[in-house]
């Protein structure tokens, strides 16, 4: 029996390696093109940069949508194939001469052990790699090109809540109207433009605040600078409009120091909350997540991400066995009906995932059960894949009764 095992081991397995390369790439261009490249021609745009350069942007944002779509491609895959299996009699014919389910399902697992470790690597190595070697091309882009929006200008609007009860009051009776709960729009309350931009300086900036309701002012200044705390400004005109005494104040301030112009402190600030885990591998986000546990501000996605190095490869070894059970159907009935259930499983997982991250990250897992933000984000990142690991093996073991 072992080397007819070895020969089905070796046909079934060339058929799932085979077919993988397919479905790897259609899922990698899927996610990819929905929202990567998106980010990456906007960028590409700012930036300015050459199409050479952008191929290679192209190329070090691939791993990260790849670590994606590999678990969607090994459920695929082996849905398919065993799909195809069984439609033609073979695993009707196997299951005759006593090969059991288990056995049957070997190659499938072996596919997910295999792509699992592949998605271990990727995300401990390549894509911390990649993501670094992008961030320093970006920076050097920074440095020593001009940046660019439209044509030579730079333009910077600042939103806000609405401020007025009114206008809230308006806002809600609009989408009270249309019957959809939709996000508070945003007011424009600062707009910064200037005609040329570089890393070293702004030249003819126009600078406009309306974040107080009872006065408007206008800044006109030949040139901004940037130092470490604050920005230079040269040959400064401005402009006061006081809304409630209708008068205009009119002054030439020369040389000032503008430190709220671009607010470069509260930049700071919100690039550290919004720090940046893609060129981590897990144990330096370990490191970090240790480091900083004391801080309250810390993002919770930060711990999703951490448990994401074991979610994203117990993916793939979850969906290998589901994917045989659902196969399993009379070949003469409903021929694709297992291929129907694994998209609809597969939609469920990602639908599940999203629910508990948002919980997660809303806050409503650690109040309900009072606990961490770790725990609860692990919660949210395990609960969904062994929820699928048990319906595999519990359909498994039906499917082998039954059979």
């Amino acid at each position: 029996m072992l080397p007819f095992t070895n020969r089905l081991d070796s046909y079934i397995g060339k058929q799932l390696f085979g077919f993988l390369s397919i479905t790897l790439l259609l899922i990698t261009l899927v996610v990819f093109f929905s929202d990567t490249l998106f980010d990456f021609l906007r960028e590409m745009q700012q930036l300015g940069i050459p199409l050479s350069l952008a191929l290679q942007f192209l190329a070090l944002s691939l791993p990260d949508a790849l670590v994606f779509a590999l678990a969607p491609s090994v459920f695929l895959t082996c849905l398919l194939i065993y799909n195809q299996l069984n439609s033609q009699f073979e695993l009707v014919a196997l299951r005759m001469v006593g090969i059991s389910l288990g056995r049957l399902v070997r190659p499938a697992l072996v596919l997910g052990c295999f792509m699992a470790l592949v998605t271990v690597w990727l995300m401990n190595t390549v894509v911390p790699d990649c993501h670094r070697q992008l961030e320093f091309m970006k920076k050097q882009m920074m440095e020593t090109s001009r940046l660019t929006l439209g044509k030579n200008g730079l333009t910077i609007p600042i939103y806000g809540d609405l401020q007025s009860d009114s206008e809230k009051k308006k806002a809600d009776e609009k989408y009270d109207a249309m019957g959809v709960k939709i996000e508070k729009p945003l007011r424009l309350e600062k707009l910064l433009y200037a005609e040329l931009a570089s890393p070293e300086a702004l030249q003819n900036v126009t600078y406009l605040d309306v974040s107080d309701p009872k006065q408007v002012q206008l800044l006109q200044a030949a040139s901004a600078k940037p130092t470490q705390e604050t920005w230079i400004m040269n040959d400064v005109q401005s402009y006061i409009l006081n809304k409630e005494k209708q008068t205009l104040v009119h002054s030439h301030l020369g040389r000032m120091s503008r430190q709220y112009l671009l607010n470069p402190v509260e930049q700071i600030e919100q690039t550290k909350k919004k720090f940046d885990s893609k060129g981590l591998n897990f144990l330096e986000l370990q490191a970090y997540l240790k480091k900083n546990a004391a801080e309250k501000d810390l993002p919770r996605k930060l711990y999703l991400k951490l448990w994401d190095f074991w979610v994203q490869p117990l993916s793939c070894i979850a969906l290998a066995l589901l994917a045989l059970p659902l196969s399993l159907a009379p070949p003469r009935q409903a021929q694709q009906r297992g291929f129907v259930y694994g998209i609809f499983v597969l939609f469920l997982l990602f639908l599940g995932k999203a629910i508990f991250t948002s919980l997660g990250t809303g806050g409503v897992l650690q109040k309900t059960f009072h606990i961490t933000n770790n725990m609860a984000m692990g919660i949210a990142g395990f609960l969904p894949i062994l929820v699928l690991l048990l319906l595999a093996l519990f359909l498994l073991q039906r499917k082998s009764k039954v059979l």
